[in-house]
């Protein structure tokens, strides 16, 4: 219901979009911190192709999902195509990332913020919860309420 709202908008919005798009406080500090000791990152958004994208070239993440939009004669059409990226889709994102890189159990984290995102803080070894809902937050292994992304490190040197 919500896409279809943007029926008949220029495609011109998303670049404009994009370079408005807000990070959040630490990302990129935790980026930095985290790709030069061999972390895989992965972005597995409700949100859309355009801007998932665009933060996975700006970040330079491993991976990226999101929903695609489609888009006719330079505009959007309010619909999307392909698989939708739900709850259990995140949560299939751990265990496709795990097995395309081989990366061990017990060495998988996610980080989300609202109750979709619970399935894939389960299917996780290390679930945190991030400025979330309290559903999440009862359903992670740790929280980060007050501090940005960059406290996340602290965690990871225990």
């Amino acid at each position: 219901l919500r896409v279809s709202k943007l029926a008949g908008a220029s495609e011109d919005i998303i670049t404009t979009l994009c370079e408005d798009l807000p990070l959040m406080p630490g990302l990129e500090s935790l980026v930095a911190e985290l790709k030069p000791n061999d972390w895989k990152l992965v972005l597995a958004s409700g949100g859309f192709t355009p801007f998932v994208g665009h933060l996975k070239d700006l970040l330079k993440l491993d991976a990226a999902y999101a929903n695609e939009l489609v888009i006719e004669d330079g505009k959007l059409t309010g619909e999307v195509t392909g698989e939708v990226v739900d709850a259990q889709y995140k949560a299939d994102v751990i265990d496709k990332s795990s097995a395309a890189w081989q990366i061990a159990i017990g060495q998988r984290m996610a980080i989300g913020d609202g109750a979709n995102d619970i399935p894939m803080v389960n299917a996780a070894d290390f679930g945190v919860a991030f400025h979330a809902k309290p559903k999440l937050l009862a359903a992670a292994d740790a929280s980060i309420q007050k501090l940005d992304l960059r406290c996340l490190v602290f965690y990871l040197q225990g």
